[in-house]
């Protein structure tokens, strides 16, 4: 994992130049080659298949023993930030199926949601995010608040 590190690394550095769909892609491309190592399908992984860009002919196995959660949610926010808002919920949502304990998944799927204008599913969402962060301790950012007070 330290290689799929070390893009997550230069992703954010271009995403702080504002290059969110450069961020995205290197993301996308270390996910495809990180998965080319051979996982096989087997009980208790999914598939998650992509359908709207180059790097969609691939499919990922996500597992829980395995997978880089904290990379697929980052790929998560580059493609929200990037615009590709259905595209982010849908991986988002496969990443919190099998991993649910991942905070930083609930908070991008909220603002996916939100920005396609689901206010239910991005209050759900972000509600989980909101109660991951009370059970550790953590403070609830202001935003995520707001938006939980003024939710339906």
């Amino acid at each position: 994992t330290r290689l799929l590190e070390g893009v997550d690394h230069a992703a954010t550095r271009a995403h702080g130049k504002g290059d969110v769909k450069r961020a995205a892609e290197m993301v996308e491309v270390a996910l495809a080659a990180f998965w080319e190592g051979g996982e096989e399908a087997s009980e208790g992984k999914f598939y998650y298949g992509w359908g709207e860009s180059a790097a969609e002919s691939w499919s990922v196995v996500v597992s829980e023993e395995t997978s880089p959660a904290w990379l697929y949610a980052n790929l998560g926010y580059y493609l929200t930030e990037g615009g590709k808002h259905t595209r982010a919920a849908k991986l988002l949502q496969a990443v919190v199926v099998v991993f649910p304990d991942h905070t930083p998944a609930w908070i991008n799927l909220g603002d996916a949601h939100a920005a396609l204008g689901d206010a239910a599913a991005a209050r759900e969402a972000y509600a989980r995010y909101a109660e991951s962060r009370r059970a550790s301790g953590k403070k609830v950012p202001a935003r995520i608040t707001r938006a939980l007070e003024k939710a339906p």
